[in-house]
């Protein structure tokens, strides 16, 4: 009877106990789960965004230079736009052009990359237009896609240089056909049918070869040599070839032939042949077209460009330490 009496009492107890655990619970996983607002804040620092400076536009001169061989390179200036960077190299003591840069490389004193485009191939802007004269050399103009920090510059590299030179040989020719002569005369035009299919027994071709002003043999000396000349079916044909092959070449795509008269230019076919040659044609009609009337020899010069490329190996290092390099590069903005 005693214990059906305290029962009310000890049912009470047990719901308190409970109550109290729960709520002890509830302040423990609550503590477990807060956010650390210290910790937030260092994990907020750790993934904003680091801001970069894009260098000003701008310009400066440098004056550089490194010597490799009889070849001179020099680093004239460096010219920001807001997206670019204008680099003007200038190169003394090399026959010809330089159609590329290799291996260009633009450093900081780290020799961390300050182009964006790591040791690339340059072409100069332009090809000829890009190239100008400031001294004793050609100066060229190079573009990167991103402004250069030439505030940070230090050390410009060049692996090698493609260079091109051209050599230009004028080959003199007259063609003596008195009947086409007369056909131009007087009709104004000719029969191009006609003039391939009729014989010509008294048609004379002459030709001879000419280099700076000077007559040259058209055999193996010089630099070209005229392999054969014909007029057959109404077309003038000359036929040429690189004295020296394995440096020479001309083939079409390189340079080309023209042909001219004193009134003008005469349209020309040209077909390459084995070995780096060349194969030139033209109408004898084209010719007398632009020929004086009345004369039955039609004289007419060709002008042969000989193209030779190759790679001139460096390395050229242009150095903020080297003689003069200081000076130039604190001069300009």
């Amino acid at each position: 009877r005693r214990l059906r009496a305290l029962l009310p009492g000890l049912r009470a107890a047990a719901l308190a106990v409970g109550a109290a655990a729960l709520l002890t619970g509830s302040f423990v996983a609550g503590r477990a789960t807060r956010p650390n607002s210290a910790g937030a804040a260092a994990s907020g620092a750790a993934t904003a965004p680091t801001a970069t400076t894009q260098p000003a536009p701008g310009f400066r001169p440098f004056g550089w230079q490194a010597t490799r061989g009889q070849v001179t390179l020099t680093l004239r200036s460096v010219e920001n736009g807001a997206d670019f960077s204008n680099v003007v190299l200038d190169v003394a003591g090399l026959r010809g052009q330089v159609t590329a840069f290799n291996g260009l490389r633009i450093e900081d004193a780290r020799g961390d990359d300050l182009s964006g485009e790591g040791a690339a191939t340059k072409q100069p802007v332009g090809g000829d237009q890009g190239r100008f004269g400031l001294g004793g050399g050609s100066d060229y103009l190079v573009q990167f896609r991103h402004p250069i920090d030439y505030s940070a510059l230090a050390r410009v590299e060049v692996r090698s240089l493609a260079a091109m030179q051209v050599d230009e040989t004028l080959i003199s020719g007259v063609l003596t056909d008195a009947q086409l002569r007369r056909s131009i005369d007087q009709q104004g035009q000719a029969d191009q049918a006609a003039v391939a299919d009729r014989p010509c027994p008294r048609c004379q071709l002459a030709v001879s070869c000419a280099k700076g002003g000077a007559a040259v043999g058209c055999g193996s000396s010089g630099v070209v040599r005229l392999l054969g000349s014909a007029y057959r079916h109404g077309r003038v044909v000359l036929l040429l070839a690189p004295a020296d092959p394995a440096h020479w070449s001309l083939a079409p795509g390189d340079e080309n032939a023209d042909v001219f008269t004193a009134n003008g230019n005469v349209n020309s076919e040209l077909r390459p042949l084995a070995g780096g040659g060349l194969m030139v044609s033209f109408a004898a009609a084209s010719l007398a077209l632009t020929s004086p009337a009345g004369n039955p020899d039609m004289p007419f010069t060709v002008h042969v460009f000989a193209t030779r490329r190759e790679t001139i190996q460096g390395p050229w290092r242009l150095e903020i330490d080297q003689p003069g390099g200081a000076a130039a590069a604190g001069a300009g903005g």
